[in-house]
């Protein structure tokens, strides 16, 4: 409110535009703002793990962790479990393959959010699940159908960034089916 009635207070990327009889807001453009400095710390950790089950083909896992320890904007609080900033994320991936065949199943967790007492809900930690079937042709053609979203689980609906949910975190669209076939030449 104090920018919109002191034009040399509105960012560089804005403008307004009043009716110069009444003084009422007209047109406002806006867009993007360096707001300061970002600073994140943390790791991220992946294990791969092959085994051979004799005639019974291989099993290959993955094993995937981000931790984030900090993430302050201009040297401020550390918003690490705040909405949006969860403090880990962890993604498991197993594929069994036996021949032509291969058979894959991948969990993703995200950790919960508490949110500040009294200023913002907390989130639930959120786990989805993904599986595949796919067959590879002689002929370099694969054919693939699976699953993402296997329990078709949603997000909680808690307003974030303006929209019903976190869209940088959370998939809405529930449970999908999918069929893919790729040729290799």
């Amino acid at each position: 409110n104090r920018a919109l009635s002191n034009p040399a207070l509105v960012p560089p990327a804005f403008s307004v535009t009043r009716d110069p009889a009444t003084g009422g807001i007209t047109n406002v453009v806006r867009g993007a703002v360096n707001e300061g400095n970002l600073h994140r710390t943390g790791f991220d950790l992946t294990a791969d793990l092959n085994f051979k089950l004799g005639g019974w083909g291989k099993l290959e896992s993955r094993v995937t962790w981000s931790q984030t320890e900090k993430y302050t904007l201009n040297g401020g609080r550390n918003l690490v479990g705040d909405q949006g900033v969860p403090k880990y994320r962890i993604g498991v991936g197993n594929t069994w393959s036996y021949q032509r065949i291969s058979a894959n199943l991948a969990l993703d967790h995200i950790a919960a959010q508490p949110g500040l007492a009294g200023f913002e809900p907390s989130t639930k930690a959120y786990t989805t699940a993904d599986i595949a079937l796919t067959y590879r042709h002689p002929t370099k053609t694969q054919i693939t159908v699976g699953m993402r979203n296997l329990e078709g689980k949603l997000p909680e609906l808690l307003s974030y960034d303006g929209r019903p949910w976190n869209f940088n975190l959370y998939d809405g669209l529930g449970r999908t089916v999918y069929f893919r076939l790729k040729q290799e030449f």
